[in-house]
C-alpha cells in the first residue's frame, strides 16, 4: 500500500497547477508484525514511488496528513501503535477492493 499526499493550488486563470507539496510513503504488511515503511519521499521521489506502485497495481491511498506523519519515520520502521487503527482500516479496505477486482476478473 502506498499513502500519498498531493496538495495542488490552481494558479491565476490559466488552469495550470503548481504543486505545493507532494509526499509518498510505501508500507508493507507481512500479516505478523506491524506494517513498516519501505519507501518514502517528496517531490520527484514521491512521483517515482507512486509510478512504481501504479505499475505494480499497488493500491494508493491519498491522505496528505497521514503521508506527512508516516514520512517522519525511518525506512524499515514499523508504524507506531497510535496509527494501528487508521492503517488497519485502510488495509482492510484495500483487501476488499482486491477481492472485488478478482471476482470481476473471473
Amino acid at each position: 500500500m502506498t499513502t500519498a499526499g498531493d496538495k495542488r493550488n490552481k494558479s491565476g486563470g490559466t488552469g495550470a497547477e503548481s504543486v505545493a507539496a507532494r509526499t509518498a510513503v510505501s508500507l508493507e504488511y507481512d500479516g505478523i508484525n506491524a506494517p513498516r515503511v519501505t519507501a518514502s519521499g517528496e517531490a520527484e521521489l514521491a512521483d517515482q514511488i507512486l509510478q512504481i506502485a501504479s505499475d505494480h497495481d499497488v493500491p494508493i491511498y491519498r491522505d496528505e496528513s497521514l503521508a506527512k506523519v508516516l514520512a517522519k519515520l525511518e525506512l524499515q520502521d514499523e508504524i507506531p501503535a497510535s496509527l494501528y487503527v487508521a492503517i488497519a482500516e485502510i488495509l482492510a479496505f484495500t483487501y476488499q477492493l482486491q477481492d472485488l477486482l478478482w471476482i470481476e476478473e473471473t
